[in-house]
């Protein structure tokens, strides 16, 4: 997930300069598309890891509807292109939040004590 994370955070704020070129369009979206995809696949583990799975329905139902509120920054996105005319303050955003993923990644990581 560091990994992933880091070549979010790089593609976000990569692709305000890349996206006029379609072969790098592609290329950063299939980046996404995989980081998506890889965190929908780790966060059940990583729940059953860190909480049990005594109530992994549970808190991994918490754990997705938090991310399913992330739908709603695309409002948030569409909000700053009226704004400012483009869509470099949105994929700003998005890459700092990919940051701060990793910094909270890197918290848990410390926190749950894996080498």
């Amino acid at each position: 997930m560091f990994v992933i994370y880091t070549i979010q955070a790089i593609d976000f704020f990569a692709l305000p300069w890349v996206a006029v070129n379609l072969f790098m369009l592609i290329l950063c979206s299939l980046f996404l598309g995989l980081g998506y995809a890889v965190t929908f696949g780790l966060f059940p583990v990583i729940v059953a890891a860190r909480c049990g799975s005594k109530y992994l329905g549970v808190n991994y139902g918490l754990v997705f509807s938090a991310f399913s509120i992330g739908a709603i920054t695309s409002l948030a996105g569409s909000w700053l292109w009226d704004i400012t005319g483009s869509f470099f303050p949105a994929f700003f955003v998005a890459g700092t939040t990919s940051i701060i993923e990793l910094l909270l990644l890197t918290v848990l990581h410390i926190k749950a004590g894996i080498k």
